[in-house]
């Protein structure tokens, strides 16, 4: 298939970013989404070391996950986060609104995304945007946060927890232009005896363990036309119990059943 699809380091919290890496190319994964504190958390031996793996399994590294943007970042903090990214050859690094004190307008979260953007440029790395549904998080809404990214000139990560949740719909992703999705976070949820709004990070689980409606929104994706990267990930405490390799051999499986549900992989002839 032509994309790339990756395991996200979140769903194998108790691995290190080197781990991580050895971890999905052994279960199947083409790529791998770094996070900021595992990647911060190793010393310039273990990068080169990463890098080592990285080229030796043939994985792509997706953008570099996450700032927090509207909230205590700093200008210099940002730059320790793309200098990060620098040194792993990532282009792109991911942006998560947080809770704000109060309203914040789409022309001042316009024009605090554009100044990181612009530190951003310096270092060759572009912004992703992606939608946090929570309540409380500036831009919550599928309106709001195509609208932030398009004045922005961000592209979107399109993760279908936060989409499916914030109450999107199929029709509305199909629309998207493919070429404003920057990645794809897979990610199911457990919605036994809950609403959707009250749905937690906790409750992600892997696609297939839970009851949002994953096949319709893969396939709403996979119609934009977007063939880019995408990962798996989950946040559910479970996964962080289990052993490494199971989790990512399961992740994999799970989701290249999805991918064949919804079109993205062909079904092969006998």
């Amino acid at each position: 298939m032509s994309i790339s699809l990756g395991l996200h380091g979140a769903t194998i919290p108790q691995a290190g970013f080197i781990q991580g890496l050895h971890e999905a190319a052994s279960a199947g994964f083409s790529a791998y989404e770094p996070e900021v504190v595992r990647v911060a958390a190793c010393t310039p031996t273990q990068i080169v070391e990463a890098l080592a793996v990285q080229k030796r399994c043939g994985l792509a590294l997706l953008p570099l996950n996450e700032i927090e943007a509207f909230g205590d970042l700093t200008i210099e903090r940002a730059r320790e986060i793309f200098t990060l990214a620098q040194r792993l050859s990532i282009r792109a690094v991911t942006v998560c609104p947080v809770a704000t004190k109060g309203p914040l307008s789409t022309e001042e979260g316009v024009a605090a995304l554009r100044r990181f953007g612009e530190e951003a440029a310096a270092f060759q790395i572009t912004l992703f945007l992606e939608m946090m549904c929570f309540p409380g998080r500036p831009f919550n809404t599928f309106e709001g946060s195509l609208r932030l990214a398009e004045r922005s000139g961000m592209k979107l990560v399109l993760d279908t927890f936060h989409y499916i949740v914030a109450g999107a719909t199929p029709e509305q992703i199909r629309r998207l232009p493919a070429e404003l999705i920057g990645v794809v976070h897979i990610t199911d949820a457990l919605t036994d005896g809950k609403q959707f709004k009250d749905l937690v990070d906790a409750d992600r689980v892997l696609p297939g363990e839970g009851g949002l409606p994953m096949v319709e929104t893969m396939d709403a994706i996979r119609q934009t036309g977007y063939r880019g990267g995408m990962s798996v990930e989950v946040f559910h405490p479970k996964y962080g119990q289990q052993p490494v390799a199971e989790v990512a051999r399961e992740a994999h499986r799970r989701a290249a059943s999805l991918l064949r549900a919804s079109g993205w992989i062909k079904e092969e002839t006998p």
